[in-house]
C-alpha cells in the first residue's frame, strides 16, 4: 500500500513520525542551577509516544490514524505560551488538533495531517493526561472475561453482592460524561495512561463517584470495596457500551459465572482473558462441591445503551469463591463494571 495523503497532504498515524512544535516559547531564566542565563524551553511532541482517542474502526497502514477529536498522548518541554519565567513543569499534557483536511473525514472527524494547527499541553494540572474527551490540550502537524456472578457469600472486593470477582473491560473505549462531582478535566486525567499522584487520585475520584451516582443503595464500604478491585495505576473511565465492547460491534460482553447464579455487574470484552487476570478463582464452591465457573455472553443493545466504568483489576485475595481455599490472583486484565437497576441491565440481554 503506497502513501496514504488527504489533500494531498500526508495523514498523521501513530507510524508517521510526525511531530508538533509549539509557536510560543517560555523562556526559564533558571533552568538548571546555577545557570543565570535564559534558555527557551520549546514544547514538542510525537505521535509514536501514542494518540489517545483515535479512530476506533480505520487505520492507515495497520497505525492508529490521528483526526481533530483524538490527541498525541504528550509533549515535553515547558508550559507554552506562559512567557513565566520560571520552568512549570506542567510538561507532559495532550496535544490537541484543532483542524485537519477538511475535506476528508474519517468517523466523523477531519483527518489529521501534516501542518495542521493546534494547541499543546492544554491540562489544569502538572502532567495532566492526553484524552479528546476531556481536557486534552491541542497538536499543531501532526478486553478479559470475568465478573461478580451474583453467587453466595459475602461482600467481594469486587462487588457488593458477594459471589464477585472482576471483569475485563474494553480498548475501543467511547468515554461518556463523567459522574456529579467530577470535572471533564479530572475524568480526562483518570482515562489517560500514567500514574502520577494526581491521575491517582482522580481515578479514585471518579470511581467512588461513579459507584454513590449509578448505585444509591451501595454503602460507602462496599463502594469502598468496589474501588480496592481497580488498580488506579492503571486508566479508569466511564463509557457507553455499544461501542465500548467487544465484537465488530462493540456490543458484546462476557462473564466467567457462577454456575445457575444470576448475571454479574463486572463484565469483559474479551472472552479469552484468564479469571485470575480479573481478580477472581476459576473455580467456585457449590453445593455439589467445587467447580469451574460458567462462561456467558451478552449482547447490549445500540438501542438501550449500558453505562459503564472501565478499569484494570487490582491484585486481589478471592475469599468468596471457594471460602476454604483463598485463591490469590494477580489482576491486570481490563473490566467493566455495569450496574443493575431494579434487578436487569437495561439494554444487556444473555446470549
Amino acid at each position: 500500500m503506497g502513501k496514504v495523503t488527504a489533500c494531498k497532504t500526508d495523514c498523521v498515524t501513530k507510524k508517521s513520525n510526525h511531530n508538533c512544535v509549539g509557536c510560543a516559547v517560555s523562556v526559564c531564566t533558571t533552568p538548571a542551577a546555577p545557570s543565570p542565563l535564559p534558555l527557551p524551553y520549546p514544547t514538542t511532541g510525537m505521535v509514536s509516544e501514542g494518540i489517545t482517542d483515535q479512530a476506533m474502526r480505520t487505520k492507515i497502514e495497520g497505525a492508529d490514524v490521528m483526526t481533530v477529536g483524538s490527541v498525541m498522548s504528550k509533549c515535553h518541554g515547558n508550559e507554552p505560551g506562559t512567557l513565566k519565567e520560571t520552568l512549570s513543569l506542567n510538561t507532559s499534557g495532550p496535544t490537541f488538533p484543532i483542524m485537519g483536511a477538511p475535506t476528508v473525514l474519517i468517523e466523523l472527524g477531519m483527518a489529521g495531517i501534516t501542518g495542521s494547527p493546534g494547541q499543546m499541553n492544554k491540562g489544569i494540572t502538572v502532567g495532566a493526561g492526553g484524552s479528546a474527551s476531556g481536557a486534552g490540550g491541542g497538536a499543531g502537524g501532526g478486553g478479559g472475561g470475568g465478573g461478580s456472578a451474583g453467587g453466595p457469600g459475602g461482600p467481594s472486593n469486587q462487588g457488593p453482592s458477594g459471589g464477585g470477582g472482576s471483569g475485563g473491560g474494553g480498548s475501543n473505549a467511547a468515554a461518556a460524561p463523567p459522574p456529579a462531582g467530577v470535572s471533564r478535566e479530572e475524568a480526562a486525567l483518570a482515562a489517560a495512561p500514567g500514574n502520577s499522584p494526581e491521575q491517582v487520585a482522580a481515578r479514585q475520584k471518579l470511581a467512588e463517584a461513579y459507584y454513590a451516582e449509578n448505585c444509591p443503595n451501595m454503602s460507602q464500604a462496599d463502594i469502598a470495596s468496589n474501588v480496592r478491585g481497580i488498580d488506579l495505576n492503571q486508566p479508569v473511565q466511564a463509557v457507553t457500551i455499544p461501542p465500548s465492547g467487544g465484537g465488530p460491534n462493540g456490543d458484546q460482553l462476557y462473564q466467567h459465572a457462577w454456575p445457575g447464579g444470576g448475571d454479574g455487574q463486572y463484565f469483559a470484552t474479551d472472552p479469552n482473558t484468564p479469571p485470575a487476570a480479573l481478580g477472581i478463582n476459576e473455580n467456585v464452591r457449590t453445593d455439589d462441591g467445587v467447580v469451574p465457573r460458567e462462561p456467558r455472553s451478552y449482547t447490549a443493545s445500540a438501542d438501550q445503551p449500558a453505562s459503564g466504568l472501565q478499569s484494570t483489576a487490582a491484585p486481589v485475595t478471592d475469599t468468596w469463591s471457594d471460602s476454604q481455599n483463598p485463591v490469590d490472583t494477580p489482576g491486570g486484565g481490563q473490566q467493566t463494571f455495569i450496574q443493575r437497576d431494579n434487578g436487569n441491565q437495561g439494554g444487556i440481554t444473555r446470549n
